[in-house]
């Protein structure tokens, strides 16, 4: 039974991380878009 506790929280913590990682990189890929249109505007 606390093997099995363990292994959910396991799984559920590397699932959480997964979206971490998943929102991080959401995020950066949003900003860094933003800032390569800003960038364009400027040289157009």
């Amino acid at each position: 039974m606390c093997f099995l506790l363990i292994e959910m929280i396991h799984s559920w913590n590397q699932s959480v991380m997964q979206r971490r990682i998943i929102r991080a990189v959401y995020i950066t890929e949003s900003k860094y878009s933003n800032w390569d249109e800003s960038l364009f505007n400027e040289f157009r």
